[in-house]
């Protein structure tokens, strides 16, 4: 009996209902029957979504086998190209990378999506671990001159300066990294991840109420059709703020700011803060203002 043809997109939406399964048997069968079939059809966009079933299984090997699929048909996809760059880097197939890295290099920078650069980038910094001090100064300049052409490209999105962050990071160039914050945040409308970082920053360097501004700035910003920062985080670090500030002015008896610190820490655990360190010093910010403030976290 001949097995009946399916194409990239059935196949990706039987991927979604079996990853909901935990199904990970059939997840992986499914993968292997669509690849060993003669013809595989399907657009860009359904070969990007079905690899990145299996790239949020970490069953990275059969993701890049699916991308390496599209790309027979597809070989100027820069967002197929850029998907194998990052999930290729996770299963050691480097020589495959840098031949899809010089194939991108082809494509004017003019086609690229967000994909293409920010993707490029991760994989050029992955490529940096292993270059002596020369070629790091070299290879920083090559990354930073990329983010640049991805800050033209893209005037109005915060991903460049993200990019560009994670590059200064990478180079313990902390001066940089706070001035392409604050770059962002005074020219970008809307940039709530740059908004956090600059935040976090600030707060942990001591400079409690420039980091309160920019957290305030951050809490209508990140309201947005998808979720781009960790709202429980957002709020544990404006309930700290808030804490450093009734600390300073010791304003146990201001009831109303005691309160907005407890909604805050409430907030954050209801956002889904999860991480023990976190948890751990607000539950010790709680204790302190309960004993001191005589009101209960639980009112």
């Amino acid at each position: 009996m001949k097995t009946k043809k399916i194409s990239v997109g059935e196949a990706e939406r039987m991927a979604r209902e079996l990853l909901d399964e935990d199904n990970n048997e059939e997840l992986y069968d499914l993968a292997y029957k669509l690849l060993n079939q003669e013809e595989v059809n399907g657009s860009e966009n359904d070969f990007h979504n079905f690899s990145l079933n299996y790239s949020r299984k970490d069953a990275y090997d059969l993701a890049c086998d699916i991308l390496e699929k599209g790309l027979e048909q597809f070989s100027r996809s820069v967002d197929l190209i850029a998907d194998y760059l990052q999930v290729g880097i996770s299963c050691n197939r480097m020589a495959q990378c840098e031949k899809y890295y010089n194939q991108l290099l082809q494509i004017p920078k003019i086609r690229w999506t967000w994909r293409g650069f920010s993707f490029s980038i991760d994989y050029l910094l992955y490529l940096a671990n292993d270059l002596n001090e020369d070629d790091l100064v070299l290879m920083k300049e090559k990354i930073l001159s990329l983010a640049d052409e991805y800050r033209t490209l893209f005037s109005t999105s915060e991903d460049p300066y993200i990019c560009k962050v994670d590059v200064y990071s990478f180079f313990n160039d902390n001066l940089a990294v706070e001035e392409t914050l604050m770059e962002a945040v005074n020219n970008i409308v809307v940039c709530p991840k740059c908004t956090l970082r600059l935040a976090d920053l600030l707060f942990e360097r001591g400079d409690y109420d420039k980091s309160s501004e920019i957290i305030n700035k951050c809490l209508y910003q990140s309201i947005q059709t998808q979720d781009s920062v960790n709202h429980g985080y957002l709020y544990y670090l404006s309930g700290l703020c808030k804490m450093v500030q009734l600390l300073r002015k010791s304003a146990f008896q201001d009831k109303d700011l005691v309160l907005d610190i407890y909604h805050d820490f409430s907030i954050a655990q209801k956002a889904g803060l999860q991480h023990t360190s976190y948890l751990r010093v607000m539950r010790r910010q709680i204790d302190i203002l309960e004993t001191r403030s005589g009101i209960d976290y639980t009112d």
